[in-house]
């Protein structure tokens, strides 16, 4: 589940809000 999110390293509550937002 991590191929069209952002990179996580920066930010992973955002990587996971940009998956579901953009789900």
């Amino acid at each position: 589940a991590n191929q069209r999110l952002p990179p996580l390293s920066n930010d992973p509550d955002r990587c996971e809000r940009a998956f579901v937002g953009n789900t």
